[in-house]
């Protein structure tokens, strides 16, 4: 007689953030597998009581995952206890409610998996589902190595476990009487657990956003000055004309639809501040960061997830810690939507420099008209979005 295992249904879907749709979405994907009774006479027996086995599988999963990815020169992904909790709960729903999707009957959808505290920790999540039944190998190692392996089949799955920009999984199992259920979260970190802290405290938009947005500007020059004591670099002093043009960038910046519209309304500033003698400046860098959705509304938190975002920039980090730069403008704007930073970072000289030779003196001018100006970086900050879903051939 030949027994089917009744397979491997998979389900993935990908949320990102910024733009608040989703990435990319996929359905069920479900694979039949045909065993002999020789074969099927090897797997382990279900266990009496599974809570091992589902402890023990979650545990196997996270390994086989990151063998995967180590395997293409991926770092491995650390267990999240926030993630792994919300993954088991939704696989005992699964199990107790007798269904197999991203949507719960009850409403529950992916951007609705995680506690709202937890949310701000996470940029960006993903989550893969997984549920075989039928004449299964009761073992770990054994399900565990179906599982990855059906991921790894379905593109939109395998993306999900081999994206790059994922560092922490939580993986939660549910068995039934002849039916394992699991799911996998996948997130990257958005910012430290302290700041997670604050976000149901600091999660609307304070009444005085100007309070909040000079308050952000100091913080960002103490969290910059911070980066530069790290390589024994002197700490940049904050200069008023500078200041009032990064704010006037932000501000126009804002108006203007946010990050996009950076770099047109930066030109004139960044020309403006280098035209002008008296700003004593040959050399001059800007940076901007916005950050929109699901904000932790609170100076300090603000400005370090800046500062992560300018750090997986290298051309960002090279401005921050240039050590011919004495001297910076920092400008923030908010709408009650989204907060704007504009930093500008300048060293300071005389508006001329004097070249000796042995026998003249010659004044030439630091600067000239086409003097291409510096690129501008950006980053992004946003919480959860949701999308529909599409069926996955």
């Amino acid at each position: 007689m030949i027994k089917k295992f009744r397979p491997a249904a998979i389900a993935a879907l990908f949320l990102t953030v910024g733009s608040g749709v989703a990435l990319a979405e996929g359905d069920l994907f479900i694979r039949e597998l045909t065993i002999t009774p020789e074969q099927a006479a090897l797997h382990a027996p279900r266990p009496s009581d599974p809570r091992a086995l589902e402890e023990a599988l979650a545990e196997a999963v996270i390994r086989e995952g990151n063998a995967r990815r180590v395997e293409i020169g991926l770092r491995p992904l650390s267990s999240d206890p926030a993630l792994a909790e919300a993954a088991r709960r939704y696989s005992q729903k699964m199990r107790d409610l007798a269904f197999f999707a991203h949507d719960a009957p009850d409403g529950e959808t992916l951007e609705k998996r995680l506690p709202v505290e937890a949310k701000f920790r996470y940029s960006q999540l993903g989550e893969n589902l997984w549920s075989g039944q039928g004449a299964l190998d009761w073992q770990a190692s054994s399900l565990s190595a179906q599982a990855t392996e059906d991921w790894i089949l379905s593109p939109s799955h395998r993306d999900n476990l081999l994206e790059p920009n994922y560092e922490v999984a939580g993986v939660g199992v549910a068995v039934d009487l002849d039916q394992i259920f699991i799911t996998m979260l996948y997130a990257r970190p958005q910012i430290d657990a302290a700041s997670a802290r604050l976000g149901p405290v600091f999660s609307s938009a304070p009444a005085d956003l100007y309070g909040l947005t000079g308050n952000v500007e100091r913080e960002a020059l103490l969290t910059l000055n911070e980066a530069r004591r790290e390589v024994a670099l002197t700490p940049l002093a904050m200069d008023e004309t500078l200041a009032r043009e990064a704010r006037a960038h932000a501000e126009a910046t804002l108006s203007a639809g946010g990050l996009p519209a950076a770099s047109t309304q930066g030109e004139p500033v960044l020309r403006r501040v280098l035209d002008d003698p008296a700003n004593r400046t040959s050399a001059l860098s800007m940076l901007v960061w916005e950050a929109s959705g699901g904000i932790v509304w609170e100076s300090a938190s603000l400005s370090r997830a800046a500062l992560r975002s300018w750090r997986k920039q290298g051309a960002s980090m090279t401005d921050i810690l240039n050590s011919g730069y004495s001297r910076a403008g920092i400008g923030a704007a908010s709408d009650g939507n989204r907060v704007f930073i504009s930093v500008l970072l300048s060293e300071t000289s005389a508006p001329y420099t004097q070249v000796f030779s042995s026998n003249t003196v010659d004044t030439v001018p630091v600067l000239t008209s086409g003097q291409p100006l510096s690129v501008i970086n950006g980053g992004t900050l946003s919480t959860l979005s949701g999308g529909s879903f599409v069926t996955l051939e």
